[in-house]
Parts: structure tokens; sequence; C-alpha cells
């Protein structure tokens, strides 16, 4: 970890939370108010599942976040029957 570029560092990060989020929180709105059933889907990783290797201490916690932010929201919106996560 320590020898990984603060840019890099940084667009993980970006990429794989701060988008997730922000993308999410764009579309959502838009899923429930469709007529018809809609689907939110995000891609993560199964090393989000898994302890990480040297160098890829970043990239894992973030998967994680994808993974553990998808289920929450699953679980906030289990009651609705507009959308499926």
């Amino acid at each position: 970890f320590d020898e990984i570029e603060t840019k890099k560092l940084k667009d993980t990060i970006d990429i794989n939370i701060t988008q997730v989020g922000m993308m999410t929180k764009v579309f959502l709105p838009k899923l429930l108010n469709r007529k018809k059933r809609s689907a939110l889907i995000n891609v993560s990783s199964m090393m989000g599942y898994f302890e990480g290797c040297a160098g890829t201490a970043t990239y894992i916690a973030s998967k994680t976040y994808v993974n553990f932010f998808t289920h929450a929201l699953y679980q906030e919106l289990s009651n609705n029957d507009k959308i499926d996560i």
C-alpha cells in the first residue's frame, strides 16, 4: 500500500466508490418512476469477498464497498415492487 501512487489510489476510490454512489443517486429515482419493473445492477468483483494480497488493499476495499452498498440498497428497497437490486 505504501508504494501505490496517490493518483492511482484516488482513481480507484473515485471509480469504485464515488461513481457507483453518484450513478445510483442519478438513476435510482428514474428506475423507480418507470411504469415497468426495473433492475439496478452494480458490477463488482469476487475480490470483494476475499482477503487481499500484496498491492490490492485499495481495490479489494473498494469492491467490498460495492458489495455491501448494493446489499444495503437491496435491504432498503426490499418492499418496493418496482425494482430488483
